[in-house]
């Protein structure tokens, strides 16, 4: 009985063309696989953060209303001599307006930035 030596090897893969691969920029603007993957998550990223300000607005602008006609008791209660409704509804919600937007806004230009930098990190 002999022991023969046996050579194990990985498969065969293509051959090298020569030509260097894609930077992210590259594959973005060829409209490859991954260059679409790149453009889903920025656009999910954007869609998530549009939906959550939305959705704060409409608890903002909605719920008070609801929770005023709910709770009648509500719309007798004075702050400074202002009703609550008119207060809530007349004054605060231009600060809670002016917050979400400064959020928004930078929440959007992060991600905008954050994707500008994975792009142009391989350039």
């Amino acid at each position: 009985m002999t022991n023969k030596r046996v050579r194990v090897t990985a498969p065969q893969m293509a051959a090298y063309s020569g030509e260097p691969p894609l930077t992210r920029r590259q594959q973005i603007s060829q409209n490859t696989e991954i260059g679409r993957l790149y453009m889903a998550t920025l656009i999910r990223t954007q869609l998530r953060l549009a939906v959550a300000t939305v959705a704060g607005f409409v608890l903002m602008f909605c719920g008070l209303p609801l929770a005023f006609w709910l709770a009648p008791s509500l719309r007798t209660v004075l702050v400074l001599g202002i009703p609550l409704p008119w207060l809530a509804l007349g004054l605060l919600a231009y600060p809670f307006t002016a917050v979400a937007a400064w959020f928004f806004v930078r929440q959007a230009t992060r991600a905008e930035t954050e994707f500008t930098a994975l792009v142009h990190g391989d350039s």
